[in-house]
């Protein structure tokens, strides 16, 4: 399934989207963890349970000490808090757990010039920071004292109000750019692969011989350079192809020549019409000088296939061109008397070129 590229695409664009959603989730917890999130939420649950305990039960003229501290019992056995009874000398006089008593709490004491109800966080004896809501209670002898409701600070709340709270939306959202991404990654990856098929399929057809065939220049830009390349290697292998074709017909004709000045001047030894000895002398001379020409371009041929590791040369000498159609005249003669034709050379002298004389 991972061989193709549409699939690892679409696959690593899925796995970078799990990747973000991740770091974004974790991202918010760790701000929720390190945010005052968690004990706001204490402290609106210490105001609520303050609101319905103290305010609602304790009447304006004070209640005595063993009253309040009964009320303060049930409201932590209730709520699930801690209460403290504080003087107005800090000292810690009433614990529902009976463990702080006859300490020592500065916070809390703030209370006494605070109108109403005051809320923080305070050290507690043992080390642990807490967060509070404190309210001036009278006494009747007439000293106050201060109703003390703690709650510990626990990270693990800021956790439970992030799962309760962002959680949901956060997994919803996740989902839905999730299910949205794979889509946009699919349409991606198909735009991407999509191309390639087609570079794909116009490579197996000149494979098969059609070199006719081009790639489209579509896709993105890496995509269209690589068709652009396809297409010059393309047009380059047909010209190549082409320049074969032109070169075994130029070589056919060219051993044309001398094949047929052998035939001709072979064929008039044989019928007898060289007979005379210098004709026949003549014949068989053009007869070697035409092999002879044959073997060198036999090697010559063996040589092109080194031409393109530039190995080899063609000869470039001056060649005196009276002389080089004075043999080609005594060559064709055979030919043109047999066709009742008369060769005729006329040549200025001293005319050269720079070439190779058997090309």
């Amino acid at each position: 399934m991972l061989s193709s590229l549409n699939s690892r695409l679409l696959l690593s664009y899925v796995a970078l989207i799990l990747v973000c959603l991740t770091l974004v989730g974790m991202g918010l917890l760790l701000f929720v963890w390190a945010s005052p999130v968690g004990t706001t939420a204490s402290l609106l649950r210490l105001e609520a349970v303050a609101r319905t305990t103290l305010t609602r039960t304790v009447p304006p003229e004070g209640v005595p000490p063993q009253r309040l501290e009964e009320l303060l019992t049930r409201t932590a056995e209730d709520h699930g808090v801690r209460t403290l009874l504080v003087d107005e000398g800090g000292i810690i006089r009433f614990d529902s757990e009976g463990e702080w008593e006859g300490e020592r709490l500065e916070e809390p004491v703030r209370a006494l010039t605070a109108r109403g109800r005051i809320r923080g966080t305070f050290r507690a004896p043992s080390g642990e920071r807490w967060t509070f809501v404190g309210q001036v209670v009278p006494a009747p002898d007439g000293h106050r004292q201060i109703a003390v409701l703690a709650s510990q600070q626990n990270r693990l709340a800021a956790v439970a109000w992030f799962a309760e709270n962002l959680l949901p939306p956060l997994l919803e959202a996740g989902v839905v750019a999730l299910v949205l991404s794979v889509l946009l990654a699919w349409l991606m990856a198909r735009s991407v692969a999509r191309p390639l098929r087609r570079v794909a399929a116009a490579t197996g057809a000149i494979a098969q011989g059609d070199l006719s065939q081009r790639a489209p220049v579509s896709g993105p830009r890496e995509v269209q350079d690589l068709a652009r390349a396809f297409n010059f290697m393309a047009d380059r292998v047909a010209a190549a192809q082409q320049a074969q074709r032109d070169f075994i017909a130029n070589v056919s004709h060219e051993l044309k020549t001398p094949l047929t000045s052998i035939q001709g001047f072979s064929q008039a030894i044989i019928d007898g019409t060289a007979s005379e000895p210098e004709a026949v002398q003549r014949a068989a001379r053009i007869i070697h000088e035409e092999a002879e020409r044959m073997r060198r371009m036999v090697e010559g041929l063996l040589h092109l296939a080194r031409f393109d590791a530039d190995q080899v040369e063609m000869a470039r000498a001056p060649v005196d061109v009276g002389e080089l159609l004075a043999r080609c005249v005594e060559r064709l003669t055979p030919q043109a008397e047999a066709a009742g034709d008369q060769l005729v050379l006329s040549v200025a002298e001293g005319l050269t070129v720079t070439g190779d004389a058997d090309w």
